[in-house]
């Protein structure tokens, strides 16, 4: 029998971390099983066991997926913008690209990962880590882009950013209480203003 090649392993595993992030965010962690991937992807119940031992680590590997593009998005606008241009550009685009259906199943997916955590120790470690990479890139942000950055509490910044954007994310996404032009610029000078009076 021929051996599969390489990049045809990883059309496959790609091709079943999208169905599974689709039955993620429609039906949530514990109402997902291995069989609606199964279903949905069209591979059988083997060929996903190959891939993927157990529901858990098909999660996870979609949360580190969404958790480098978030970080690669970071690193991007950090590379050629000023604190002042990040903040704005950076604000606005991980909010206005909610405006796409495919970003609002990433934030569903989002939402339906911090949930789960709260029932699992193990989980509860995993999520920790994955914060504190993304925690440690907007530190550095602040750190490299602010006069007197010495000065700033960073870590409080990165804290407020991420849990306030996280609440407008959950209340556009998943209330379906979309932020409007205003909301996202009164927040953006709000953010700049705290960090320029820290």
């Amino acid at each position: 029998m021929p051996k599969i090649s390489e990049e045809k392993l990883k059309a496959k595993r790609d091709h079943i971390i999208a169905c599974a992030f689709k039955v993620f965010s429609e039906k949530g962690y514990d109402a997902t099983t291995m069989d609606d991937i199964v279903k949905l992807s069209g591979v059988s119940k083997g060929g996903i066991y190959h891939y993927f031992p157990s529901k858990e680590d098909v999660f996870f590997d979609i949360a580190e997926i969404q958790l480098a593009k978030r970080q690669a998005l970071i690193a991007e606008l950090a590379s050629k913008s000023d604190f002042e241009t990040f903040l704005k550009v950076y604000i606005k685009t991980v909010i206005k690209a909610l405006d796409d259906e495919t970003e609002v199943m990433n934030a569903k997916f989002s939402f339906e990962f911090w949930s789960i955590v709260t029932r699992a120790p193990k989980l509860q470690q995993y999520a920790q880590r994955r914060f504190a990479g993304f925690y440690k890139d907007l530190e550095q942000v602040f750190s490299d882009g602010v006069d007197g950055a010495k000065s700033l509490d960073v870590s409080a910044i990165g804290y407020v950013l991420i849990a306030t954007i996280d609440g407008i994310i959950h209340t556009h996404a998943v209330m379906g209480i979309k932020a409007s032009d205003a909301v996202i610029e009164y927040y953006t000078k709000a953010m700049i203003n705290m960090v320029k009076n820290n």
